[in-house]
């Protein structure tokens, strides 16, 4: 049953305050029907799926987190995105209850079982998948250092895309030789594609999106390279609590049971799929605590310590995303250069539903499997449809989007959850001593992706400096700690595209949105960075805005389709204008500074601790953090379109 068959029209439907729980709990499930109802099940309520939906999770050999079954993997996901909803509501206001204490800072020593008088480590990373780079990296001032994952430090089966420029990082840290990178690409392309419903001609860049990386394999490099260097893991103990005293951090641990399915899992773990060897450890190898000079907080969107840092502030956006890798010919014709491209931002229909669906789709293993996704930028309103419906419209869509027939699709695995965006206090500013965040737990990620990869490769050299260097000179204090993830301005200006591309529920009903309303907004967004050429076009569709290539094509726009960018303005609101118009301002600021800065060569010889991280602030907050401008942007493709795609 499709979404839309069960919505009933706004004026039809009862306002959340009225409902009963009853009915509360129909609206989560979708209304009952033949083909999606209810049915009890191990002694719970759950959702019978559409035929599609369960055809995919009923699939042989899906990679699926040890313990789980697919069912069970979609209602956990399930119910991440209902609590997400309650959160925020249809008012906009919160209804979370105060989150659990995790740190207490502070602490006496009558709280501690067995006071230390000095830290067994100088760091303590907890979060071991994307900690184990910022962990390796300060093995360079220190060979103690402690890594604390929940589950095995191993990188999941899917890969990642990421641009080869954002991968060299690793080389340019010397944490990976060229050879050793070389060896963790699986997967590499010429070119990306971005094409929108409505436009003629599609759009080609070169250097944007064109790598994937084999996760295992890079995570076992680190994770080598590391234990060689002398640093510690404490694989399958979870983050508990920490005490914060006046030297040192006590963290207390506990075991993780990969085994039950009532277990600690969250939505995150959701997409990481089989490692492949999550044995459990040795009862003689468990430990119940540790005490550190300084907690670097790795453990995502779902941390225990971001939620309390946060004190229940709701997700003013989510990064809605479902989709899978799949083996078969993804174009559906046997064409050989299949795999030559990938799909960076792609639209095959208007908006439907307050809901603006866009698609990407990259060649995974070596040209063999193709992954594919589809995701939308909302907000955590009641009225958005489940998981599982979203997953079905998905399903319903990807033979037109791909050419393929469901029938012939083998699924190898498959993604589904939400990315929660926040565009106050990000990056996340320090609230204790001895505790900083760091990738996606610090929100540093841009409000228009859902991979944190990238961003922590783009960010590891700030990180890796400001770290070491506050370790160095004992700034731990959380007025120090800071500096190192500074107020960051071309991270601030992408909430108005976020808020741009996506419609509150019952928006689109307004009579200056129509159903094509964001296609024509991409497509005039597009069509004037094609003018400008790559030098502008790159920055955008990597997430990293620099002031100069965003103010050209915003004054573009204006010229290119003023009667969509008036509907924009109406759209997102003069507050959400006012505010970008603030942040540009100081986007300009921070990059006039860091070209005086460099000009004047003041990182040279001013290299005190504040000095260096108001530098870093200026360089990362400009966007200008050593990105080169290359690539090739143009409508044609070596003179030859693609087979199956058209002009």
């Amino acid at each position: 049953v499709k979404f839309q068959n069960s919505v009933k029209p706004r004026s039809c439907r009862v306002p959340p305050s009225q409902r009963t729980g009853e009915m509360r709990r129909q609206t989560f499930l979708g209304t009952a029907s033949p083909g999606m109802g209810v049915q009890r099940r191990m002694g719970t309520v759950r959702r019978a799926f559409s035929s599609r939906v369960q055809r995919v999770l009923d699939s042989p050999g899906l990679d699926l987190p040890e313990g789980l079954s697919p069912e069970r993997q979609l209602e956990i996901v399930e119910a991440f995105w209902k609590s997400m909803k309650k959160e925020n509501g249809t008012d906009g206001r919160m209804r979370k209850s105060p989150p659990l204490a995790v740190l207490e800072e502070h602490a006496s020593s009558d709280q501690i079982d067995e006071p230390a008088s000095k830290a067994e480590f100088d760091v303590c990373v907890c979060g071991g998948i994307l900690g184990i780079m910022l962990a390796l990296s300060l093995t360079d001032y220190t060979e103690s250092v402690c890594v604390v994952e929940k589950r095995s430090v191993q990188g999941r089966k899917q890969e990642w895309n990421i641009s080869r420029h954002d991968l060299d990082v690793l080389a340019r840290l010397g944490l990976l030789t060229p050879e050793e990178i070389e060896s963790c690409i699986a997967t590499q392309w010429e070119q990306d594609r971005i094409a929108f419903k409505g436009e003629d001609q599609d759009m080609w860049i070169r250097g944007a999106l064109d790598l994937g990386v084999d996760p295992v394999r890079l995570i076992a490099l680190l994770k080598e390279k590391f234990l060689a260097r002398g640093g510690t893991i404490l694989e399958h103990h979870m983050f508990r609590r920490a005490y914060i005293q006046e030297n040192m951090a006590r963290v207390e641990l506990k075991p993780f049971d990969i085994s039950s399915e009532s277990g600690d899992w969250n939505a995150a773990d959701m997409n990481r799929g089989s490692s492949g060897s999550d044995d459990e450890p040795a009862a003689h190898s468990r430990r119940s605590s540790l005490t550190c000079r300084l907690v670097v907080d790795c453990m995502g969107h779902y941390s225990p310590i971001v939620k309390q840092m946060r004190h229940g502030q709701s997700a003013e956006g989510m990064v809605i995303v479902v989709g899978g890798c799949m083996e078969e010919d993804a174009h559906g014709d046997g064409d050989d250069r299949a795999n030559d491209f990938a799909d960076l931002l792609v639209t095959i229909d208007d908006s439907e539903h307050d809901m603006q669906y866009f698609w990407e789709a990259f060649p995974a293993e070596g040209g063999t499997l193709k992954t594919v996704y589809m995701f939308a930028y909302a907000d955590a309103d009641e009225g958005r449809p489940p998981m599982a419906d979203i997953f079905d419209t998905f399903l319903s869509n990807l033979e037109r989007y791909q050419g393929v027939s469901l029938d012939k699709i083998r699924w190898k695995r498959v993604l589904m959850g939400g990315f929660p965006c926040y565009s106050k206090n990000v990056p996340l500013r320090p609230a204790f001593d001895r505790v900083i965040q760091a990738g996606d737990a610090s929100a540093v990620q841009s409000p228009l992706s859902f991979g944190g990869f990238a961003s922590m490769c783009r960010h590891l050299p700030r990180l890796q400096r400001g770290i070491a260097h506050a370790l160095e000179t004992d700034r731990l204090k959380k007025n120090d700690l800071a500096l190192i993830q500074p107020y960051l301005p071309n991270l601030a200006v992408a909430w108005l595209f976020q808020r741009a591309m996506s419609l509150k529920v019952g928006q689109g009903s307004k009579p200056y949105i129509s159903p094509d309303h964001i296609n024509r907004l991409m497509m005039c967004n597009f069509r004037v960075m094609k003018f400008f050429g790559p030098s502008v076009t790159l920055p955008f569709v990597q997430d990293s805005f620099q002031a100069l290539p965003l103010g050209l094509v915003m004054l573009g726009m204006m010229f290119q389709d003023p009667i969509t960018i008036i509907k924009v303005l109406f759209q997102v609101g003069p507050g959400m204008v006012t505010r970008w118009m603030v942040h540009y301002a100081c986007l300009v600021v921070y990059t006039t500074l860091h070209l005086l800065v460099n000009a004047l060569g003041l990182d040279k010889f001013m290299t005190g601790f504040r000095a260096q991280r108001f530098f870093d602030a200026l360089k990362w907050g400009s966007g200008l953090d050593g990105r080169d401008d290359g690539g090739n942007c143009s409508t044609e493709r070596d003179g030859v379109a693609p087979a199956g795609l058209s002009w």
